[in-house]
């Protein structure tokens, strides 16, 4: 059915500085965004920071997060649906993320769950962007800050 989990990798000058991760069908068999420590739409995703079917919103983040400056690595998986829920489950079992907590709570998200096995738990964005550059079948989009 073609599922897909997609780990957000934000970067201000080159420098990985937010994670966050996409499940296509990881809750209630609809879309769910885990954004630790982050601020889009905070308001809605309350104290698990995750937002669920129509607000977890791949456009939208993009979107945030270029108007923020920031350039956007999305690392694209194939990945079935017990991956993705058990991605998100282990999302929803961690504590509130504080600030600069966010590549800590998506690694370990990730961590052990199908081809992200490899996957360990780090306190820096880009040291887990260099981790899933590495895993089989990692498709990597690149987007970057218009300006009129």
């Amino acid at each position: 059915m073609g599922l897909f989990t997609m780990v957000f990798i934000s970067r201000s000058y080159g420098i990985g500085d937010h994670a966050s991760v996409y499940t296509s069908r990881g809750a209630d068999d609809g879309p769910a965004f885990y954004d630790p420590a982050g601020g889009f739409k905070a308001d809605m995703s309350g104290d698990l920071q995750i937002l669920f079917g129509k607000d977890a919103d791949i456009p939208g983040y993009l979107d945030y997060q270029l108007h923020s400056d920031d350039e956007v690595d999305a690392y694209y998986f194939a990945t079935t649906k017990a991956e993705e829920e058990q991605i998100i489950n282990n999302a929803m079992n961690q504590p509130y993320a504080a600030p600069f907590q966010c590549s800590t709570r998506t690694s370990s998200a990730l961590k052990g769950v199908g081809r992200f096995k490899s996957i360990t738990p780090t306190a820096f964005p880009g040291r887990l962007a260099s981790e899933l550059s590495k895993v089989p079948g990692a498709y990597l989009f690149k987007y970057y800050p218009t300006h009129p």
